[in-house]
């Protein structure tokens, strides 16, 4: 099976609400991590991996993520040439080359969840090939590696159609999330959200990176609601792979997350040792 994976779509349309008051102002993807944007971290890791178009999906009011994959303004173009520093430049101006970017709005009709992003992408859009789907304030990071791309590379050998971005942690704190069940072969085969340790199928998380083929999509559409009133991307997984062998994939990466102020603490002190 070979894989052209040239297409990520990057999930930026959240409030935040956990950061705020930061977050009242300031797009909580472009939280700094570093002096970059957390969400310059995803899209960075995706261009490792050979994508070559990225599309956002955001907020109607949406500015911050916009301007900062744009080109230069006439005005700070003349600033620095006048001063001489165009050595920065150059390196404010390769941000809006690195790839080709879209952005979509998530469309304000009542439906919620991890699901509607990808929707409101192939009715926008269209999908016509796999894509790597992500969130825009979180990444395993490894420094001079694309995770996303050793995700897409193992999937390939394993002649798997799709993914799923997996991390081990301690089997004690395995009831704070979504735990993954694989096969013999590696092929995923279920969620349980925030089982009983005793009850847990494995320490492998849902760490919310996944490699998706076009067929994902109806999957998707088809999922009912969940009890939190959601539609959540999880929920197509299971009748997916049962069709499609889906890769579970062991990540090895430094998690930076901006969801928490302790998180992105946490984040800076990785990036930066």
């Amino acid at each position: 099976m070979e894989y052209n994976v040239d297409t990520a779509i990057i999930l930026a349309a959240g409030y935040g609400t956990r950061m705020f008051p930061i977050t009242k102002t300031i797009t909580k993807e472009m939280l700094p991590v570093g002096n970059r944007p957390i969400i310059d971290y995803v899209v960075e890791d995706c261009v490792q991996a050979g994508i070559t178009n990225i599309i956002f999906v955001v907020r109607e009011d949406e500015a911050q993520i916009v301007d900062y994959y744009s080109p230069l303004r006439p005005e700070l173009v003349k600033h620095f040439e006048q001063r001489g520093k165009l050595e920065k430049l150059d390196q404010l101006e390769s941000i809006h080359q690195k790839a080709n970017f879209t952005c979509i709005v998530q469309r304000d009709n009542g439906l919620y969840g991890t699901a509607r992003p990808l929707i409101d992408v192939a009715d926008s859009l269209g999908v016509n090939g796999p894509v790597a789907y992500l969130y825009g304030d979180a990444l395993f990071w490894s420094r001079g590696k694309s995770e996303v791309g050793q995700m897409i590379e193992a999937a390939y050998n394993s002649d798997c159609s799709s993914a799923v971005m997996t991390k081990a942690v301690p089997m004690e704190d395995v009831s704070k999330y979504g735990v993954v069940e694989q096969n013999d072969e590696g092929h995923f085969v279920r969620i349980v959200e925030k089982p009983p340790v005793a009850e847990a199928p494995s320490n492998l998380i849902n760490a919310g990176e996944y490699l998706l083929q076009p067929e994902f999509i109806d999957f998707a559409r088809s999922i009912e609601k969940s009890d939190s009133g959601e539609y959540l991307l999880t929920d197509a997984f299971e009748p997916f792979a049962k069709s499609f062998n889906t890769y579970v994939y062991i990540s090895e990466g430094e998690w930076l997350d901006a969801g928490t102020p302790e998180s992105l603490a946490r984040a800076q002190q990785i990036v930066t040792q």
